[in-house]
């Protein structure tokens, strides 16, 4: 049984059962320890069902250990002729990896069995350091550890709790101590270009031992892992293909062992909008629902709009849907072909970066 999962318990009467079943009133279940004896407390009975001759019982989970299900009914008391035994555990097979930088942002998957499908239940230290849960599941659970502060290598256990402070057994021959060196890559800068090709932005990450495959490096801004285009030694380059806020975004950046060396210095990169089509390319003067596609703005952009030349909005209404898309219901006012119309924010104006298909920036 697991420690931290909810689990429904059926039991099932002999057939000859002469108790009386009409509701699950007529019937007591209790957990009793079988190590620890002091341990006795009373279970919910669920339900019952009188022709099937089955009693069900939620159990909420309990700390490992060995348990004995006692169960009465009314009018003929204890019915579990044989001892009904439970085991309570939760237990590690696997910790991998058990090396990486010592500056944190280690990712680590833990595999075992009882484990919780709540990601709060089984939090999970390295050392004296979380391991934020990013996944969980009954057989295993990736975690990421956070931000370490430390400069020096160091060993410290990988510690999995079932739910608060009990920690979960570890099979036979599994080990869980991290030895943390330091980290293998350098990165030194990110940047951002409009690629007029494909009407992309792309990020630009600069450093040292980057490595080559595309799957070495995960460059996350606002939580979005952005996709790898190339990636050499010295130079990676990514789609950027979401960010929640084109100047106050947030980049994490993580290679295989972890946080590079020059992570902390490269936390926010500033992108400059760009508008790439607007859709349909006529409509009412009455208003008509507009659907702009650009890059570089997210769903916290403040002030996105379309706007004239004079700077006035033409929108009466703007629903930002996702990165680089919004919907603008146009205000009751005629818009002609030669109002050049452009991305505007509170930050600035931008005009169509569109240069393959310019007209489809028109309206």
């Amino acid at each position: 049984m697991s420690p931290v999962l909810y689990t429904e318990l059926v039991v099932t009467l002999e057939s000859t059962y002469t108790g009386t079943m009409d509701s699950a009133l007529d019937f007591e279940a209790t957990l009793n320890g079988v190590s620890d004896t002091s341990i006795s407390r009373p279970l919910f009975v669920k339900s019952i069902d009188a022709a099937a001759k089955t009693v069900t019982i939620a159990f909420p989970g309990a700390d490992s250990g060995d348990y004995q299900l006692a169960l009465e009914g009314k009018g003929v008391g204890r019915i579990d002729k044989e001892a009904l035994n439970l085991k309570v555990e939760g237990v590690v097979t696997g910790i991998s990896p058990l090396t990486g930088s010592y500056l944190g942002g280690n990712k680590i998957t833990i595999t075992g069995k009882n484990f919780s499908t709540n990601k709060l239940d089984n939090p999970v230290k390295l050392g004296i350091n979380w391991c934020y849960v990013e996944s969980s599941k009954v057989d295993e659970i990736i975690c990421r550890v956070g931000v370490s502060g430390e400069t020096v290598d160091y060993t410290g256990p990988v510690s999995t709790f079932l739910r608060t402070s009990e920690e979960a057994a570890l099979a036979d021959g599994v080990t869980k101590i991290f030895t943390a060196t330091a980290p293998i890559s350098t990165v030194s800068a990110l940047t951002v270009a409009f690629d007029e090709a494909t009407n992309t932005q792309v990020l630009t990450l600069t450093g040292e031992y980057l490595g080559t495959s595309l799957d070495n490096i995960e460059l996350m801004i606002d939580g979005v892992k952005q996709t790898c285009l190339t990636s050499t030694d010295t130079e990676a380059t990514f789609t950027l293909t979401g960010l929640d806020h084109e100047s106050t975004n947030a980049v994490s950046i993580y290679m295989p062992d972890g946080f590079p060396a020059g992570f902390d210095t490269i936390t926010t990169v500033p992108v400059t909008p760009n508008l790439i089509s607007i859709s349909p390319a006529t409509g009412s003067a009455g208003g008509t629902l507009l659907t702009v596609t650009g890059t570089g703005f997210g769903v916290k952009t403040e002030g996105l709009t379309l706007a004239k030349a004079s700077g006035d909005s033409v929108c009466d209404k703007v629903t930002i849907t996702g990165y680089g898309t919004f919907t603008c219901m146009t205000k009751a006012e005629e818009i002609t072909a030669s109002d050049v119309l452009s991305l505007k924010t509170s930050a600035g104006t931008y005009d169509c970066a569109n240069t393959l298909t310019a007209a489809d920036c028109g309206y």
